[in-house]
């Protein structure tokens, strides 16, 4: 399961203030599970997304999984990224 999430849907926004996140849950090979969050920004020198801010849990249960991704979602929705690609 992935998700991209941003805080704004103005389309005028200037790309130096665009911030995305990516939240991400893996199953791995090894019956384990990670919940990957990554942060990314508009850098104005390249043209294009930067991607850094990379926080990772593994975990056990997909149960576990999924309740470490819903918190994190909901960590980033109150921090104002409402608009997702779900």
């Amino acid at each position: 399961m992935q998700e991209l999430l941003w805080n704004t849907d103005d389309p005028n926004v200037p790309f130096g203030k665009l911030e995305f996140y990516q939240l991400r849950l893996d199953d791995l090979a090894d019956s384990t599970y990670r919940v990957v969050q990554l942060y990314g920004a508009w850098h104005d020198l390249t043209g294009r997304i930067v991607w850094d801010k990379v926080e990772a849990d593994s975990l056990e249960t997909l149960h576990q999984a999924r309740a470490r991704y819903d918190e994190r979602r909901l960590a980033l929705v109150k921090r104002g990224f409402i608009y997702s690609d779900r």
